[in-house]
């Protein structure tokens, strides 16, 4: 797994999002109605797959033993920060959008999407909570 280059690194920090706002909702703007939804659509695919990293690379540090950790902690431990970085970016892009597409009165309700969110962010919880403290 250290070898593997990861696809879904955040190549830009929360900070990054945050200051480029004025940029994006510019952006944003110009964009038909249409391109918003679909906007929205692949941003919330994005921030769940996001998720999934994070929660995966957390389920990778619940399951070491203490040796591994030791033996891994830098890398595995960066890499599951990489990958809560990716997921807060995401939500972060997420949310814009939805505001956005809610002053445009688009319908963006989608209750399964709410619902998985849900779930998966209990599982990060719980993960989070079983990683042991040295």
């Amino acid at each position: 797994m250290k070898n593997i280059p990861k696809c879904n690194e955040a190549d830009i920090s929360l900070k990054d999002v945050q200051q480029g706002e004025e940029i994006f909702e510019r952006g944003v703007t110009r964009m038909s109605d249409s391109t918003v939804y679909a906007a929205v659509t692949a941003k919330r695919t994005d921030a769940e797959s996001k998720r999934l990293r994070a929660l995966a690379t957390a389920w990778d540090l619940v399951e070491r033993n203490m040796q591994q950790l030791e033996d891994d902690a830098v890398f595995t431990i960066a890499a599951h920060i990489d990958d809560l970085t990716a997921c807060r970016v995401a939500n972060a892009q997420l949310d814009r959008l939805e505001e956005i597409g809610t002053q445009r009165e688009l319908s963006l309700e989608d209750i399964d999407m709410q619902d998985v969110e849900c779930r998966s962010n209990k599982c990060l919880d719980s993960t989070a909570s079983g990683v042991p403290e040295d």
